[in-house]
């Protein structure tokens, strides 16, 4: 993994050095795990503003991430390697 030099914009960044990540992460995320997130622009439903300074800016997506990873799949190898444990437990 590569190592990345900051600016020293600040007095904190004048000697930091970071990560750069390059082969964990690519330029733009898996699509089918991407939403678009669905803003109101201040705008209640009969269309009308309802709050002040709300609105514009760029277009936002949102990555689902399944934070609890139960699966059929990751089910059923955990499973299969618990039992293959077991019987080598028994065999041995």
């Amino acid at each position: 993994m590569g190592i990345k030099k900051l600016n020293p914009v600040t007095p904190g960044t004048r000697f930091k050095v970071a990560p750069t990540f390059e082969e964990i992460t690519t330029n733009k995320p898996h699509k089918p795990l991407v939403v678009t997130l669905k803003k109101t622009g201040g705008r209640n439903n009969q269309g009308k503003r309802t709050m002040r300074m709300i609105g514009g800016g760029h277009k936002r997506n949102y990555r689902l991430i399944d934070f609890k990873r139960i699966s059929t799949e990751s089910i059923v190898r955990f499973l299969l390697s618990n039992t293959i444990q077991i019987v080598l437990h028994v065999l041995h």
